[in-house]
């Protein structure tokens, strides 16, 4: 069995009029016990509801203990993915204690507690009631590729649908891919869903096996569980396809630096592109440093195919966190390190200089050197 631990994957709480998201320990566990977090790429099933929401976790997750939830959202990994390249997780929404006015456990929140600043002592009740829905939104959905709602655990399907539409609507996806919907009810819902086709992909129905002592919770969810496998696989493809299929390992540093992106506003939405680079910052005056660049090569008659592939091989190294494209490595790297921390490694570690890294003359200087090594100049 596997052993007991904390799941809990993001909590949002309040503090007198202040409120607080932190990370949870849920994902850092998952990641750590995944065989090769590096190179195995998980997808994500959000389950959003109450009882029937848990049923399903339970089928999906079997012999793992179920502990009731102090944050927003849980995350566990399927034991028997773990080797898998593509593992499942299973993350978990319950819309009664969504968000609650405990705090999370101090040995399993960690350090990182961030105060939702555009959330403040000012905030109207409305504002205060859509807190788990923005944070769904902004954040949560970023993160998961298949989202599904238990319509039989809300008051009625329309709310249920409702629910779904109001995160939606805080949601901003700019990447090419789309998360799928899957709508869980035990009877026929006929009416058809409206969703934003700019967040949301495919939409399907599944209709659940009414509850009996006679059906084993593995084939009453069997049809569940085989539509979330495909629509990850379309996902997958997607992700794959637009270049933002990430690893664990990076899903895992997304999440914290997405946590404090969402906690200081609301927009512009989290950029995992611009995440990538803050060690490596893209400065104001890199158009200054090209023209020098390129002066230099119209002064010497370097041809024109030889000057671009020079700036693209360039600007292509500039792009990988530094330390990423060195000859050997001695120790382990992280695009989220400290702005000195990157410094200190790119002067030590790396023998490929960044375009930003001197300045133009000299800049200018090294890079007519490097051309002459590579017999380009006439």
């Amino acid at each position: 069995m596997p052993p007991r631990t904390n799941p809990d994957w993001l909590y949002g709480f309040q503090t007198g009029t202040d409120w607080f998201l932190a990370c949870g320990s849920g994902l850092q566990q998952v990641t750590a016990n995944l065989y090769k977090p590096h190179a195995q790429f998980p997808s994500t099933v959000l389950l959003i509801g109450k009882h029937e929401s848990e049923a399903a976790r339970q089928a999906l997750l079997p012999g793992y203990s179920h502990s009731r939830s102090r944050g927003i959202a849980q995350v566990q990994a399927d034991g028997s993915t773990s080797n898998n390249e593509h593992p499942l997780l299973v993350a978990s929404l319950g819309i009664d204690n969504a968000c609650s006015l405990q705090k999370p456990p101090q040995k399993d929140a960690g350090s990182s507690r961030h105060k939702v600043r555009w959330l403040s002592e000012q905030s109207t009740a409305s504002e205060t009631e859509s807190f788990v829905e923005t944070i769904v939104g902004r954040l949560l959905l970023l993160f998961v590729d298949v989202v599904c709602i238990f319509l039989d655990d809300f008051a009625s399907c329309e709310e249920g649908v409702q629910f779904l539409q109001r995160f939606a609507h805080y949601g901003s996806l700019s990447q090419g891919w789309k998360p799928q919907v899957i709508l869980v009810s035990s009877g026929i819902y006929t009416r058809k869903v409206s969703l934003d086709p700019s967040i949301f992909g495919r939409i399907r129905p599944i209709l659940l096996p009414i509850n009996n002592r006679k059906i084993l919770p593995s084939s009453r969810f069997s049809t569940l569980k085989k539509t979330i496998l495909s629509s990850m696989e379309m996902v997958r493809k997607s992700r794959s396809r637009s270049k933002m299929l990430y690893s664990a390992y990076h899903l895992n540093l997304f999440f914290e630096s997405a946590l404090c992106h969402v906690a200081k506003c609301v927009t512009p939405p989290f950029d995992f592109v611009l995440a990538t680079r803050q060690c490596n910052p893209i400065e104001d005056h890199l158009w200054l440093y090209l023209r020098n660049f390129l002066g230099l090569c119209a002064a010497n008659h370097v041809s024109k195919e030889a000057t671009l592939e020079y700036m693209a091989s360039a600007i292509m190294l500039d792009s990988f966190p530094p330390g990423m494209h060195r000859k050997r490595s001695t120790q382990k790297l992280s695009c989220f390190d400290s702005n000195q921390q990157a410094l200190n490694r790119r002067r030590s570690s790396t023998h490929y200089t960044n375009l930003t890294a001197l300045k133009p003359f000299l800049r200018c200087l090294l890079n007519k050197g490097s051309l002459r090594q590579l017999h380009v100049c006439s």
